[in-house]
């Protein structure tokens, strides 16, 4: 067990208060200072129980809250032998447009040892806003402490399967928690790196030429990083395309990395994820190919930019599409921003699955 003087962070989370002073310490924040007022769009929970996670996360939240106004609540889990709970309140403000006032977003920071799941769910249910949304951000492996009475009343999930060793049983448990009914909407920051690619390949088949070619592809290949975010951003990737399209997946080859599928007129295709031998971002490019036609897409030198190469025998065309940031402010953010159902990636579940198992 890590002994709290050895955590990481504590000095950084503001004005240590009991349990229950947490409301009044925030109220007397915003009364008694008349250039700042409160901003809250949501609250965003998250939970971790790695030990740095209370030096690690404030900063993202601090900018964060620079587009996304939110409570933020940051629980710390970790095992003992004796049951302690310790809480921080800040403020994360940054100046309006109008610049007479500053906007402040509430941050609460938790360090539960030796808790249970009902401390943890009773330390976020009861330090929400209530007429807020509650987005649970989940750090690191899936525990005994995600369960029903927790995601029952969450309205979106974010995790990494990056962050997974084995990612097949968590991603179980989540498709039959969305099956058995629950109301969450999940978002996995895996599925998200690859958003501007998705963007930039969906354009490139808006050329009717590319449309028509699109029955022809022989083979798929995806560069991404060394290591699991590299890895499970391309395999989410090659999941959304072949779903989309309507392949069916053949098997995987002898190679990792390499899988085998039918197209709707029977084509065998072969799709590759290839890691690169320098770290970056996650996805670093793909090119896909047929009989006379050529399409690719790879970052620019400052990686701002995707560039998409169309070609047919001799004719190319060049298109340049924002890369997006890659931080985890910049994904929280982007997820966030957008909102709606994510219907895109909870429909594609399955085969991400069904890639796990075969490979």
């Amino acid at each position: 067990m890590t002994a709290p003087q050895e955590i990481p962070g504590l000095a950084e989370l503001g004005k240590e208060v009991p349990i229950g002073d947490i409301d009044q310490e925030l109220r007397e924040f915003f009364a008694t200072d008349e250039t700042v007022t409160k901003a809250s769009l949501l609250n965003l929970a998250v939970y971790s129980e790695q030990s740095d996670a209370l030096a690690t996360n404030p900063p993202i939240i601090r900018e964060l809250t620079r587009e996304n106004a939110c409570r933020s609540l940051l629980v710390l889990s970790l095992h003992g032998p004796e049951r302690s709970v310790r809480a921080w309140v800040e403020a994360h403000c940054h100046l309006t447009e109008a610049g007479a006032k500053a906007a402040c977003s509430e941050q609460v920071s938790f360090l539960l040892i030796g808790g249970s799941p009902s401390l943890v769910r009773s330390m976020i249910f009861s330090n929400t806003d209530s007429d807020l949304p509650l987005v649970l951000w989940w750090q690191g492996e899936m525990s005994e402490v995600f369960e029903e009475r927790l995601h029952a009343r969450i309205d979106r999930l974010i995790f990494d399967s990056a962050q997974w060793a084995t990612p097949t049983a968590p991603l179980f448990r989540l498709s039959a928690s969305l099956k058995e009914g629950a109301r969450f909407v999940p978002h996995d920051l895996s599925f998200t790196r690859g958003s501007a690619l998705r963007a930039c390949l969906a354009a490139c088949f808006e050329d009717p030429r590319s449309l028509e070619a699109l029955p022809q592809l022989d083979a798929i290949e995806i560069r991404h990083s060394p290591g699991q975010q590299g890895f499970m951003a391309a395999l989410w990737l090659i999941t959304w395309i072949t779903h989309r399209l309507g392949w069916t997946l053949q098997g995987s080859a002898s190679i990792q990395g390499t899988y085998l599928f039918r197209s709707n007129n029977g084509r065998t295709v072969e799709a590759n994820l290839l890691s690169t031998p320098d770290s970056g971002p996650a996805l670093v490019g793909l090119k896909t190919w047929g009989a006379g036609f050529v399409f690719e897409a790879s970052l620019d030198d400052d990686q701002d930019y995707w560039k998409l190469l169309i070609q047919f025998d001799t004719l190319q065309q060049e298109s340049l599409f924002p890369a997006r940031s890659q931080t985890p402010c910049g994904l929280l953010g982007e997820i966030l921003g957008r909102a709606g159902r994510n219907r895109s990636m909870i429909e594609a579940l399955p085969r991400l699955r069904e890639l796990l198992v075969s490979n």
